[in-house]
This record gives structure tokens, sequence and C-alpha cells, in this order.
């Protein structure tokens, strides 16, 4: 640790004396996910994006919605491309978004990794493969159960590796493995799919992920965050059908899929058969629960494997008149076997219960000036509706959107993930968010979201409601220096038991505080302090919690680049957990939380390893003052000084 510290604040040390001030450079791709998750996952957006970098757009090809999965582009940006393009015939570089796209310089910059120029080329064979590997120390307790039921059964390797093949733009293959730590064998899970596509026909063979429209029906897990710039959680359609590269549990298909264009009618159809891990009632043999955790290092979760068989097939017709108007419908029907049987109580709760389900739905968007609306309605097996409606009004330099959605509670949709806080089933609730720029170089975003749970949920006694709100204020001073405030405040209800039985309401509050200060000391340097306060209140108790903590980005020579962060904390208690993020391998998204008392460092490198190969490592410490014991459960490790070690190698095409 104190090597790692004495190399950090050299390097900060060195930055301070010798580099200049220069203009802004463009941030890693991976600062676009700081909101997305808040423990260690897989993302599938992630991936998409890496690809993007290394297969970027074709300018002149894409469609809104494409362009508006971009990182930093909104939709109402992307049709502003589209009608510049159409007039200009064309682009002939990307520097022509300067002249009448309506872009900012940054942000065009900014886009440069992800859009590219492309002329006709003869079809080419390119081949990529990757291997990630991680182990953390000391390890979790789970490896020394005494139980042997709940004893894991492999080593504490982490290891994900895949291969991507294609020759021109008309055929892909894709082959991953991933094992988790604990896992016993080193595939314990596989994502393989071909891709064929000529013209407006594709077919897709293998594990594939739909979103649709505004993902009422099929939608992203990880698709949409409140502080990622965009106003609204439209445009799902920007990856309607993809080969799926990640490895998340629950949001991919494996079967056949295909897609077919006619004039402004477009035609999906897709069939899936995969088994789902589950728990099982030992009496009747029916399904009680359905998991998504995907980790099978013991026998107690190795026997939750596979339980549940899932048939499913649908498809999807929309019509488009180019960007301006689209009108699509969507259905598919489902089959489980066995059969699902959740525990009734003598409350009434909602819960899918049987063997089918179905659910059809219908959605429109359209686009008027300056403004756009979009609104999408469902129903599912049993009568159950869902829909989300709003809309978009953006006049340079300001933007507002409005979005609001409904669940009954009986609206069943495993692959539901739309605008809800919580979960796309007994929730109404609606999303304000502006945002703007003043001629002072300053940024103002915010957003208010209100919700609430009509019905009770699961056995809770009571229905519950709560609210969220945000803002961030960045100004620019000079040509490479950004100072930023940013204010959360959340409140919710909580059912909380009586020793008698009886319930109550009991709520909770928690309120953020981030002031961050972002330095752009070269072309090749970037320096960033940040500074936390957050204070959580559950009925009569208060927490309180802090953290400060910096990081340096250096480009090294051509193709290296060197990322070290080290962050101090102290909280009360869970509760008053904060996050910090940090760079990880590639496709990996980390954003552990940060509780009790210590400090965490990380240090990463990538680069390109010879010709044809990139290569990244990562270490990483996290030190707990006064704590004996990190975690719970069988993921809890003895000591306080946890270390991880990550190493990934990757080809270039």
């Amino acid at each position: 640790m104190s090597r790692l510290l004495i190399f950090s604040l050299a390097v900060l040390w060195t930055i301070l004396c010798v580099f200049p001030l220069s203009t802004v450079e463009a941030e890693d791709l991976e600062s676009q996910f700081e909101q997305e998750a808040d423990a260690s996952s897989d993302s599938d957006d992630l991936e998409w994006l890496l690809f993007l970098e290394k297969h970027p757009l074709d300018i002149n090809r894409a469609t809104a919605d494409e362009l508006s999965s971009l990182p930093y582009l909104s939709f109402e940006e992307a049709s502003a491309i589209i009608a510049y393009r159409e007039k200009i015939a064309g682009f002939k570089s990307i520097e022509d978004l300067r002249d009448g796209a309506g872009l900012d310089p940054e942000k065009i910059d900014l886009l440069k990794s992800y859009l590219a120029v492309m002329p006709p080329a003869p079809p080419a064979f390119h081949a990529e493969a990757m291997l990630k590997l991680k182990r953390q120390t000391p390890r979790p307790t789970g490896f020394s159960a005494l139980e042997d039921s709940s004893r894991y059964l492999g080593n504490d390797l982490w290891l994900r590796n895949g291969i991507r093949l294609s020759y021109g733009e008309s055929y892909r293959l894709i082959l991953g493995t991933f094992k988790g730590s604990g896992e016993p064998t080193y595939a314990d899970a596989v994502v393989a799919g071909a891709e064929w596509k000529t013209g407006s026909r594709r077919l897709l063979l293998g594990n594939y992920a739909l979103g649709f429209a505004q993902g009422l029906a099929f939608g992203r897990l990880h698709g949409f965050s409140r502080f990622s710039g965009k106003l609204a959680p439209s445009g799902q359609s920007a990856q309607a059908l993809r080969l799926y590269q990640a490895s998340t549990p629950g949001t991919a298909f494996f079967g056949l899929a295909g897609q077919a264009s006619m004039g402004s009618l477009t035609f999906t159809a897709f069939g899936s058969r995969q088994a789902l891990d589950a728990t099982r009632d030992p009496q009747t043999g029916l399904v009680r629960t359905i998991l998504t955790t995907g980790e099978h290092r013991s026998l107690d979760e190795k026997a939750k494997q596979a339980v549940l068989r899932e048939e499913m097939g649908g498809g999807r017709l929309e019509w488009a008149r180019r960007e301006r108007l689209s009108l699509g419908v969507t259905g598919c029907a489902s089959r489980d076997n066995p059969t699902l049987s959740p525990e009734r109580n003598e409350r009434r709760v909602y819960d899918f219960r049987g063997a089918r389900n179905s659910v059809l739905a219908a959605d429109g968007e359209i686009t008027l000036g300056k403004s756009r609306f979009f609104a999408e309605a469902g129903q599912s097996y049993g009568g159950g509706n869902a829909g989300v409606l709003g809309g978009l009004w953006a006049h340079r330099p300001w933007a507002f959107s409005l979005t609001a959605w409904h669940y009954d509670p009986d609206f069943h949709n495993r692959y539901s993930y739309g605008p809800c806080h919580s979960e796309p089933r007994n929730e109404t609730g609606a999303l304000l968010m502006g945002k703007g720029r003043l001629p002072t170089r300053t940024r103002l975003f915010g957003y208010y979201e209100g919700y609430r749970h009509p019905w009770r949920r699961y056995y809770e006694a009571f229905p519950t409601a709560g609210y969220e709100a945000g803002g961030e204020v960045s100004q620019t001073l000079g040509r490479s220096l950004e100072v930023s405030l940013r204010r959360k405040v959340s409140q919710s209800e909580e059912n909380v038991s009586r020793e008698d039985g009886t319930s109550f309401l009991q709520p909770s509050a928690r309120y953020l505080m981030r002031y961050e200060g972002l330095w752009h000391a070269s072309p090749r340097t970037s320096l960033r302090l940040r500074y936390e306060q957050v204070r959580s209140k559950t009925g009569e108790q208060t927490s309180r919690g802090t953290s400060l903590g910096f990081a340096i980005r250096q480009k090294l020579g051509k193709t290296w680049r060197l990322a070290s962060t080290l962050s101090v904390f102290h909280t009360d208690s869970y509760d008053s957990r904060l996050y910090q993020w940090e760079e990880d391998l590639p496709g990996v998204l980390t954003n552990s939380a940060l509780y009790g008392r210590g400090r965490k460092a990380a240090l990463y490198l990538e680069g390109n390893l010879l010709r044809y190969l990139t290569c990244s490592l990562r270490y990483a410490n996290t030190y707990y003052y006064h704590q004996a014991i990190m975690g719970t459960g069988p993921d809890s490790r003895p000591g306080n000084l946890a270390q991880e070690f990550g190493l990934g190698i990757a080809s270039r095409p």
C-alpha cells in the first residue's frame, strides 16, 4: 500500500510541475457508466461501446436511433445530424459536423471514437480474441465453509474469454465463456452467436438480445441512468436486435431471430429456448422463484441451475417514415416448465403463477420541429396493462423532457425494463428532466422523479411511495479546468414488522453532496479531485459518511495509458455508504460500495503489446481500519485488507 501511495504522489507531483495547460481531452468511455451499478457486474452496453470503438458507425448510413445510442449524443442531436446529412447529400469527413449539425466542438471531439466516414470497401476477414482474469485476496469464507452444501467447489479465479470473427459486413461469429470466482468449471456460462446480413435482411442464430421502443415489451437492463446526460429512456430500438456479447443472466435469449425490411416496413421474428436458474418446491416440484445471479459455486447453488425451461416466440412489425414518424407492434408468448407457483400468503399479493404468459405492445414516436413525443402501451396474459408516455423539447442550448409510466400489479413481463424506478410492475410515476448551458460556460442539469406502488408488494402490508431529485452545476474555467457541484435527494417508505406481528411504514431518506474538480493538464494528462458527503436517515436513526479521492489519467507514448486512484472514506454504517468509481478491465463494470473507515487505491495500465495485441493490468486494494471481517455471509473475508489483481489480453484486427 505504501509503495502504491508513493507512486501515485510521485505521478501527481510530476504532472503539476511539468505539464502545461491545454485544451479539454475526451473522457474514457468507462466513465459513462459511473451511475449504472452499485456493485460489480457485467454490462452489455459497455461491451457495445467497446465494440463501436473498434468498429465505428458510418455516419452516412447510421439511423437516428443508432446515433443516439452513443454517449454524449441525444436523439434530438442525432435527428439534426440526419437532417443536415440529407441537406448536403452525405458527409465527407467528421469535421463536417461543425458546419451545420449544431454540435459543440467539444462534443464532436468526444464522438470521434465512435463515428467514421467509410468508403465502400471489398469484404475482408477480421478475427479478434480476448482473455480477462481477476483474483482477490484473501479468499471469501465460502471456500472454507464447514457445510459441504455451501462450500465453494472451484478455485478463486475469475475468468472470461471470447473470440469474434467477421467477414465484411455480412458475417459475424461470437463465442465466449465465463467463470466466476468459486465456480468449478471454466465454462460455467457460454455465449455463442452467428449473424448473417445482406442488404435489409438479417439472420441471427445463438445468443441474442432484444430492445424495442420504450422497453415495455423488451428492454435493456442497463439502458438508462439519471445522470447520463440523456433526457429520456427512449431510443431502445437503437439496438433492437443484436448478438449478445456479455454474460449478465436473464438479459439474453438463445435461439433463432431474423429481420427484414421492405420500403417503410420492418419485420422482426424471434424464437428462444433456454434454461433458467430457479428454486423448486421439494414437495410439489413446482418452481417458486426465478434466480438471476448466475452463480453456481456450491452444491446449493448448483441444485438451482437450469431448473426452469423457457420457450418463447414472437415478432415485431414497424412502419417508419424517415426519422420523423414510426409506429410499431410487438408481441410474444412464452411457456415455462415446470409451472411457476410462488408461495401464497393470507395477504393479497401479486406475482406470476402458471406455465404460460404473453405480452402484446404497441408504440409510436413522432418528431415535430424541435419536439418529439413517444408512447408505448401493452397488456400481459390475464389482462394486466402498462403504459409509457412522454415528450422532449429542445431549443439550443436548453432541453426538457417529461416521461410518465403506469404498470398494473398483474402486468407480468420478465423482459420489461422501462423507465420505472424499481420494477415494471405495480408502479406509477413520472420523471421530469432538463439541461442547458449559460453564456458563461456553465452547464446545468436537473431532474425530479416521483413514484408510488399503489398495491402492496409481495408480503408487505402497506403500499409505498417515494421520490428522487438531483441536480448538477458545472463550470468551465479557462481552457482546461472544470468544477462541478452535484446534489441528490431521495426519500422512500419501507414496510417494517413489529414483534407482535403488526407492521408500520418507516420513512427513509438519503442526501448526497458531491464537489468535483477536473483539470486537463495537457492533451495527455487529466486529474480529478472529488469530495462527497452523504447523510442517511431511517426512522429516528441518522448516519453520515464522507469520502475524498483523486484520480490521475496519463497517456504514455502513443498507445499506453495509466490511471491511478486513491480514496479515503469514513461512514457510520452501511446506510451511509459511498461509491467511488474506479478503472477496471474493459468490459467489466466496477463501482463497489465503501462503508466503515478506510482507504482504497487502484492502478490501471492499458496499451498495445507487440503489433496485434492490447494488454491491460489492474491492481486495487481496500484497507479497513479497526475491522476484522470484511463483507457478510459466504462472501465475507477475514482481515482488513482486500486486494485484487487483474489481467486482460485482446487481439486487434
